[in-house]
């Protein structure tokens, strides 16, 4: 009987050494993981690509390893916590895996704040502050476009003038799909662009009309009933940018041509100085365009 319980204490003593030597040797493999990784960062900083491959890791060290991989000064806010999923299917530029380490950020209602030399990650509510007032853009929310046909690059670079100088717009090379956080005005005009520029048969330009006498926004809404009737047979796409006080337009050279001839009869010294009202009228039976050459061979 004492050998049987002999033989048990001893089995249970060599257990107990057993599972505390497969602990330390996990923590040690831990730790050694998690050097490799922030050496790793060094290298692909030096090579200018980087596999992503953090699954479910804390947010801290994925932060660390940004900083590291692009040179940043990134503080983590300490409300901001909890574990991360940033994998790249392949090695991907720097730019791109700073691009997807943001959007991924967005998807966990996060949020980065650049300002001068340090990068801030905070919670999408605090991030809010540091965009530019809102006036009548309204609230801020996100927008996700998955793209069929055109590159996701050249769509980003289209949409910027349709958003505010401090919109967050990402693209997701992987999956060509582009994100954007910014005034919910501005993501409505950008949604009826992105489905003109994703179209296998898009045929326009981009324009900017910049406006010298009257603001943006207020020809903007004058010509908004025109411009709705024009959208039925044409890609076209308009939207103010009251920053720089001009009107975006992306169409093809004949309807940008029509709309050029309107907004120039428009913004003038007389109507500012006259407060002239304008009135819009459906046309049943003729074009925009051949009244547009009617009226100003009539009035010049």
């Amino acid at each position: 009987m004492k050998r049987k319980i002999l033989a048990i204490l001893l089995t249970i003593v060599m257990l107990s050494q057993s599972f505390a030597e497969e602990k330390q040797q996990n923590t040690k493999q831990t730790q050694t993981n998690q050097t490799t990784t922030l050496e790793d960062a060094k290298k692909y900083k030096k090579e200018g690509k980087v596999l992503l491959n953090f699954r479910n890791a804390d947010i801290s060290d994925v932060v660390t390893f940004m900083a590291i991989l692009t040179g940043k000064n990134i503080i983590l806010s300490e409300d901001v916590k909890g574990n991360i999923t940033l994998t790249s299917g392949k090695p991907v530029s720097l730019k791109e895996a700073w691009d997807l380490f943001t959007i991924v950020l967005a998807m966990n209602n996060l949020s980065v704040v650049e300002d001068k030399n340090i990068v801030r990650v905070v919670p999408v509510n605090k991030a809010i502050p540091t965009l530019s007032k809102a006036t009548s853009s309204g609230a801020l929310e996100f927008f996700i476009y998955p793209l069929e046909n055109a590159n996701v690059n050249d769509v980003l670079n289209a949409v910027r003038p349709f958003l505010s100088p401090t919109a967050k717009a990402s693209a997701h090379f992987q999956s060509n799909t582009i994100i954007i956080y910014d005034y919910k005005a501005n993501v409505d005009a950008v949604k009826n662009l992105l489905e003109i520029l994703d179209s296998k048969e898009k045929s326009g330009t981009l324009y900017v009309y910049p406006l010298k006498y009257l603001k943006a926004e207020e020809v903007y809404k004058t010509i908004s009933p025109m411009i709705a009737a024009m959208q039925k047979n044409n890609q076209i796409a308009v939207a103010p940018n009251p920053e720089s006080n001009s009107i975006v337009i992306y169409a093809n050279e004949s309807n940008y041509k029509t709309l050029k001839d309107i907004l120039d009869s428009l913004d003038t010294q007389r109507v500012l100085s006259e407060g002239r009202s304008f009135y819009i009228i459906p046309l049943k039976y003729t074009t925009v365009s051949e009244i547009s050459k009617s009226l100003q061979s009539l009035f010049s």
